[in-house]
């Protein structure tokens, strides 16, 4: 599983 999914999951407060 990719770090970068779990970024995704959560809305991807970086962003913003």
């Amino acid at each position: 599983m990719p770090r970068k999914s779990a970024a995704a999951s959560r809305g991807r407060p970086s962003a913003r």
